[in-house]
């Protein structure tokens, strides 16, 4: 009796390794924040994030906002644009835009599950001024829902969204760029609807407040298709390209 006993457990103790062996992830990739990417993951993370923010910042805070998701088999809505030389040529319908110091991106995944922009600025190189930067959307025939997540990175820190000014029309938000090297700037929202997303990511030549930073209104014919500046922030910000993808 007592070796049919053993026997039994020793039986069901292989079935839960072998359980486990089966549903293990395959790790494919680890970056520097000690987080585990399968193939399918690594490769679909990058599409969404790009390069840059995968291998140094993504973490289970950010692999949870896509639970669920087939990784293998969803499609990310992403293209790109580069260029060396600085706003040249001025492609404003690219969904992609990049000068020598910093690149915008924007990316959709849109499944049964829910529908998520999300929209990625790297620092090529280490600005100089480190101050209150925008970084935004206008929505054409696309409703925002919930509020828009906004994270600065970089190597040695990292902020969120000092502030977020909604619009009926958009959004942007406030984040002072952290200390340090490597940053890279994170905005999502989940959305729903069809029609066209417009993202700017604005950056301050000069140190200024909050307050200057905040002074814009949402407007398709302002800097990057999505910030109308007024008053001193006019003069503060660099007026780059923006991108937009239709949904």
């Amino acid at each position: 009796m007592k070796k049919r006993i053993i026997l039994f457990m020793v039986i069901c103790f292989c079935s839960i390794i072998g359980i486990r062996n089966v549903s293990a992830k395959e790790v494919y990739y680890t970056n520097e924040k000690g987080f585990e990417f399968s193939q399918d993951e690594y490769t679909f993370f990058k599409k969404v994030y790009g390069e840059k923010l995968v291998q140094k910042y993504f973490d289970e805070n950010l692999y949870d906002d896509y639970a669920g998701i087939d990784f293998a088999n969803t499609e990310v809505q992403t293209k790109k644009y580069t260029t060396n030389e600085s706003r040249q040529p001025l492609l404003r319908d690219s969904p992609y835009y990049s000068t020598p110091a910093k690149s915008i991106q924007i990316s959709n995944v849109c499944t049964s599950i829910m529908c998520r922009i999300s929209i990625t600025a790297t620092w090529l190189g280490d600005p100089t001024v480190k101050s209150y930067d925008d970084i935004g959307a206008c929505l054409v025939g696309v409703s925002r829902l919930g509020s828009a997540t906004t994270y600065a990175f970089s190597d040695s820190n990292s902020n969120f969204a000092a502030a977020t000014k909604y619009d009926s029309n958009g959004y942007g938000a406030s984040v002072e760029l952290p200390q340090g090297n490597d940053i890279v700037i994170l905005q999502s929202f989940n959305y729903s609807g069809h029609g066209t997303v417009y993202a700017s990511y604005q950056h301050a030549m000069s140190t200024t407040t909050l307050s200057i930073a905040q002074k814009f209104n949402i407007d398709i014919i302002g800097y990057g298709n999505v910030f109308g500046f007024y008053d001193e922030a006019e003069d503060v910000y660099d007026d780059m390209n923006g991108v937009n993808l239709v949904v």
